[in-house]
């Protein structure tokens, strides 16, 4: 069991944004994540190359047709430059920060996993209005991030204002902030994004008409999981 001494996340200034990933196939991984039920949202033209994002009508996923270095978590954050000029005085090491005048400010940093946390300064497209009906694979539980060094990303993740819960289960530790949950998990090796579906055999009846469904067991969950072309695992749990 790790234990975890509590922050006090009302000084936490993010707010989450969306989970960034790198494709290599926009339309693609769009098309694929909207045969989920999943819907597009409207973006604005900040970003200087093709960007779409979708949502469960809360938790957004960012889909970056560029460089990005990695996947991660982003985040908005007030005064970024000030904030990232800052961190790198104080020794804090970025591994890209775009600052200056008459351009959109935007950094990132690393976890000891690869993931990244991502500080953006406003909002790169409009909020979501949830539907009446949520998509077919539910709402999302909480993201799992790769995680092979559970100490070492608790302790990043927490200076990002992360509050830390104790788990009765070895090796696993859950991470809170406002409008998410964070899993970090020893041994896991992708991103991986837990949804439960309000009527989980529906559900996944139906996705087995087009998708290839596996069967998986992760300590006390049972459910079926699928991978996007871009590589990030979906999960589907029962209640």
């Amino acid at each position: 069991m790790i234990c975890a001494r509590m922050t006090n996340s009302d000084l936490n200034p993010l707010q989450f944004l969306e989970l960034c990933l790198p494709v290599s196939d926009i339309h693609k991984s769009l098309g694929w994540y909207r045969s989920l039920g999943l819907i597009e949202l409207s973006t604005n033209d900040i970003r200087q190359y093709h960007y779409a994002v979708i949502s469960d009508g809360d938790f957004c996923i960012g889909l970056h047709g560029s460089d990005l270095p990695g996947a991660g978590l982003s985040f908005i954050r007030p005064n970024l430059a000030r904030h990232v000029l800052d961190k790198m005085d104080a020794g804090d090491e970025f591994i890209y920060s775009i600052l200056g005048e008459d351009i959109f400010h935007e950094s990132a940093q690393v976890d000891p996993d690869g993931s990244l946390a991502v500080l953006v300064e406003a909002r790169t497209f409009s909020p979501s209005y949830a539907e009446e009906s949520s998509p077919l694979i539910g709402s999302l539980e909480r993201v799992i991030l790769p995680c092979m060094h559970t100490e070492e990303s608790l302790k990043f993740w927490q200076s990002y204002g992360f509050i830390a819960v104790e788990s009765e289960l070895n090796d696993y530790v859950e991470l809170h902030t406002p409008g998410l949950l964070v899993g970090l998990h020893t041994g896991t090796r992708r991103i991986t994004l837990r949804f439960q579906p309000q009527d989980y055999n529906a559900a996944v009846a139906n996705l087995n008409q087009t998708h290839t469904l596996k069967c998986f067991h992760d300590q006390e969950v049972k459910g079926v999981e699928l991978i996007a072309p871009e590589g990030t695992c979906i999960q589907l749990i029962s209640s």
